[in-house]
């Protein structure tokens, strides 16, 4: 193999895939991407980097979710840092303060990374992975969920355009496993039968392998299995503590890193308090070299005394710009933010001091304060996001945000020492911090969350730049759901079997009982029916689609214009297309009794059948292979997927 990934397709004769599927795997390299010259050696001096990253899980959530794998890296000595805290809200920002140690966004500090829209990233040359590329190492970048990367998330960021940003990157591969209908058809979190989590160990493993005994750049990360739920990530504790297990004789010269970016931002313990404290608190555990605390004990020691103070993701990056160094005898670079969490930190290191803005700070006392009729505040944060759409000219595009009801609102302290400090402008004493969560009207339904800063003496009230949503969108299922499929593929069976399971809410449609006489009566002869013989029939069953009612119609819907008549641009229709072989559908039509449509008339459909692609995202191809239970199982999994 040259390459590593494989895109595996068969077709039979009539051009229809019957079976596809991607491998990945790492195919070593002998010279890196960056420079163009081999790769060193690890050794004492020259770790190599080793980062296992879960999006959204705090330290407590890692705990409760995978209680297996902290039991089982306590006992190969990783140390947790206990009071690690974010930078930002989200991923992209967190991993800057990583990977460059700089701020993405001006907050009290003023950003210094470029955080316009539609950029690309192939000049980013000190992200920290082509830094350790240009000394001698190979580099890896593993990311699921293609479409919210961090780097083209929702495709507001281009991504890397000329070049992949590491020797290995694994973003191709996802987006061949999007592509195909094997995707779609999948479990939650799986693609085919395996778990996604488990491919993506697989190919860590294989880097870690075929790179033996040289320097190793590795970050991979999980997002899909852990970001929007609270208690799914568990899914992976006996998968992470095997992989752990497999891959622990590459642990000899390497720093093993396993790390999140922020708590969990949308489930519904968001809502709470101590969520909002979760949300601050990310995971962080390192494992050393087992030589290392005897070779440098001073180091381990302040590794161990930093895991009970106040750290944050720029310490970490201070940390990797250390073992970059390559000499451990020497003192640690000085940077502009963060110290090496191998040095020693000062124990009253503050949110200011280690540049955390203050909004994500863990360390203020709270007061509740009883709720009134004065909206002043939860008016400021909505104007204020009235004037972000409107900047993003987008304001067309979005109903307006009105306020529903105020939940809660509370008085945030700064410790006293810090209120009279005056090199810590933001926590001084003449300064306010109002917390306030709200709740906004229908359709959004939002519960957000935002801190007011008012000087007390002044009267000055500014809000914060960065506002929360605290909740999920809620669920808003479709008005109309098509069954689609060729002749004999089970339209009907599945139509009342998901309308049963949808507790009668929507009202059933056989899209074959408004054909025309004419129309039964040639497919019950064998004459296929042409454009001109549906066009009649598809728009009066797309006048049912769009009046309001909610209803599941089995319809063929072979061909994306005729789905496209029958939506009409709406986005509250959608399509399941179930697909079956040849044989399969000879076989069931043959055990029909009373349909006009009888065996001669499957090639026909077949033939003319044109499977949804990636810009068809309200059609979905379903397997119709599979029992009628497991079928209807797999629509309302991605009923709720598409939400």
């Amino acid at each position: 193999m040259e390459k590593d990934f494989i895109d595996i397709s068969c077709q039979n004769k009539l051009g229809l895939e019957y079976y596809r599927y991607q491998w990945a795997s790492i195919v070593p390299k002998n010279v890196s991407i960056e420079n163009g010259k081999s790769f060193q050696d690890e050794n004492g001096e020259h770790l190599s980097v080793v980062m296992f990253g879960f999006d959204g899980i705090s330290r407590s959530n890692f705990i409760r979710q995978l209680p297996k794998s902290k039991t089982f890296m306590d006992k190969l000595g990783f140390i947790t840092m206990e009071k690690h805290t974010k930078i930002a809200d989200n991923t992209f920002p967190n991993w800057m303060g990583i990977l460059l140690g700089e701020h993405t966004y001006d907050y009290e500090f003023p950003a210094t990374v470029d955080n316009r829209e539609h950029i690309d990233y192939d000049n980013w040359t000190n992200l920290l992975w082509r830094r350790f590329s240009r000394n001698g190492y190979a580099t890896l970048l593993s990311e699921d969920e293609p479409k919210i990367a961090t780097f083209n998330y929702n495709k507001r960021m281009n991504g890397f355009i000329s070049r992949p940003p590491t020797d290995h990157y694994i973003r191709p591969w996802y987006l061949a496993l999007d592509e195909h209908y094997l995707r779609s058809r999948s479990s939650k979190f799986c693609y085919d039968n395996f778990p996604i989590h488990k491919l993506q160990f697989q190919y860590s493993k294989s880097f870690l392998q075929g790179y033996k005994g040289k320097r190793k750049f590795l970050w991979q990360w999980l997002t899909e299995v852990s970001h929007d739920y609270l208690n799914t990530v568990g899914v992976v504790d006996e998968d992470f503590v095997k992989f752990l297990t497999e891959i622990q004789p590459n642990f000899n010269n390497s720093i093993v890193i396993v790390f999140s970016d922020h708590g969990n931002r949308y489930d519904s313990i968001r809502e709470t308090v101590i969520g909002r404290l979760e949300s601050r608190l990310p995971f962080l555990s390192i494992k050393m070299p087992e030589w290392f605390s005897k070779k440098y004990p001073k180091m381990e020691e302040n590794l161990k005394a930093n895991s009970k103070i106040l750290t944050s993701h720029f310490d970490l990056h201070a940390m990797l710009v250390q073992i970059l160094q390559g000499n451990f005898s020497s003192p640690p670079p000085k940077l502009s933010r963060g110290i090496s969490l191998l040095s020693s930190i000062p124990s009253n290191q503050t949110c200011f001091s280690a540049e955390i803005p203050s909004q994500f700070c863990p360390c203020f006392k709270e007061y509740e304060i009883p709720l009134s009729n004065d909206t002043t505040f939860a008016d400021l944060i909505l104007q204020k996001i009235h004037n972000y759409f409107a900047e993003k000219n987008v304001l067309d595009k979005c109903a307006k945000m009105e306020l529903d009801s105020i939940k809660s609102i509370s008085l945030s302290l700064p410790p006293s020492k810090l209120s009279l400090d005056e090199l810590q402008p933001s926590f001084k004493g003449d300064l306010y911090h109002y917390r306030i969560q709200f709740q906004v009207k229908p359709p959004s339904n939002a519960i957000l969350e935002g801190i007011v800063v008012k000087n007390k003496f002044s009267g000055e009230i500014k809000v914060l730049n960065d506002i929360e949503r605290n909740n999920r969108k809620k669920m808003v299922w479709p008005q109309t759901i098509f069954i689609g499929g060729p002749t004999a593929c089970g339209k009907s069976t599945i139509s009342q079997l998901l309308a049963n399971r949808l507790n009668g809410e929507y009202e059933l449609a056989d899209g074959d009982h408004y054909h025309s006489k004419t129309s039964i009566e040639k497919m019950a002869n064998g004459i296929p029916l042409t454009d001109e013989d549906r066009e009649g029939w598809l728009r009066h069953l797309s006048e049912m689609a769009l009046d309001g009612k909610k209803r599941i119609i089995a319809c063929s819907s072979l061909k994306r214009k005729y789905r496209n008549l029958l939506a009409s641009n709406s986005l509250s229709v959608v399509f399941f297309m179930l697909i079956l072989s040849e044989e399969e559908l000879m076989k069931r039509v043959e055990k029909r009794k009373d349909h006009f449509a009888k065996a001669n008339l499957i090639p026909s459909q077949l033939a003319a059948l044109e499977l949804p692609g990636n810009d068809e995202p309200n059609a979905i191809v379903i397997d119709g292979n599979e029992t009628p239970e497991n079928v209807v199982n797999k629509i309302v999994e991605k009923l709720n997927l598409m939400n």
